[in-house]
Order: C-alpha cells, then structure tokens, then sequence
C-alpha cells in the first residue's frame, strides 16, 4: 500500500481509487506473472469500460480514460486490487491484444523490465515526497506530462490537456494546471 500512496498524484486520487476496489466496478481482472503484469476493464460512467493495464515490475501503466492525473484512479484502483486481493485476478497465460501494443510500447523487444526506483519502495506518501539530491530532476511522467502539452523547458503552465490548442501562463498554478515547460514560439 506504501508504494501505491507513493505514486498517486494526489489524496484526492487515493480517496477515489479506494471507490473503484469494489469487484463489480471490474468485469475483468486478469493476470500474467511470468510477465509481471496485471489488467483489467473498469467500468466508467460511459458504455465502453476503461482498459487499464500495470506493469508490477516497474510500475508503468497505461488507462484509455481522459485523467489528466498520472496515475489515474482507475490505474489506482487496479493496483490497490492486486495488492489487497490478489485473488481477485484470473491467472492467464495469454494477454489480450490491447495489453500486448502497450508492452511493445512499454518494452522493447528483448528488454528486461525495469525495476522500479527503490526510493519509493515502502515510504509513505510523506517520506516519499522528501526531496532526495540524488534524484534525477525530471522523472518520467514529469518529462510525459511536459511532452503532453507539447512544450520545452522553463516555467509555464499548461492549461490542456496535451490536445495542441493549450493555454499558457506565467502565473500560479492550481490542481488543474501541470508544471511545464516553456510555451512553443508563437510565431
């Protein structure tokens, strides 16, 4: 559990992952783990549930909602699943397609996963945010939030969701606003 308090974004995103650990909000939790990986379908507020898929080695992931919060709740909710009631997964052997595109993408063709960085490894969210000197400045989904938004380095805000038509502002952000890069040239 230290490790998933670690990773969210925020507590908001705790207190609505904690929702989503109900087995009727999942009509599928599967697992591989000679792969390290775990994946299921969400349902959300619309017809089509949300996939969510979470590499237990390295922690990457990937969920088809909108968020703009990384990891989202559902990625949260995913793990929080496995970590408390790991039985709830079916142990397979065969991933389905959609899971198979995001791990070429995750790992490349004979690449050993990732291990996830030690520092966030049984810290609670408080230890875990302590600034550590040895960390490199941008992590990755810092680096996948700039590139989102379509930006270089500096200190703007993006007001967007990464869709090429943000707005930018030199000004204080809020929970909505990702720290960025500066703004593309406006020629």
């Amino acid at each position: 559990m230290k490790t998933i308090e670690a990773l969210a974004p925020d507590q908001a995103s705790l207190g609505a992952a904690a929702k989503l650990t109900k087995r009727s909000n999942w009509p599928r939790l599967e697992t591989n783990e000679q792969l390290g990986l775990i994946w299921g379908e969400c349902q959300g507020s619309g017809s089509n549930p949300y996939r969510v898929a979470f590499d237990t080695r390295d922690h990457g992931h990937k969920c088809t909602c909108p968020s703009r919060k990384f990891p989202c709740k559902h990625i949260l909710g995913l793990m929080w699943i496995g970590a408390t009631a790991p039985t709830s997964f079916a142990r397979v052997n065969q991933t389905p397609e959609w899971v198979n595109d995001w791990l070429g993408r995750h790992r490349k063709p004979g690449q050993q996963p990732r291990q996830a960085p030690a520092s966030s490894e049984g810290k609670s969210i408080d230890e875990a945010s302590r600034r550590d000197e040895s960390a490199p400045v941008e992590d990755a989904a810092a680096a996948e939030r700039r590139e989102a938004c379509g930006a270089a380095s500096g200190g703007y805000w993006c007001l967007g969701g990464g869709s090429g038509h943000q707005a930018y502002s030199p000004g204080f952000g809020n929970a909505k606003r990702n720290r960025i890069g500066s703004p593309p040239s406006w020629r």
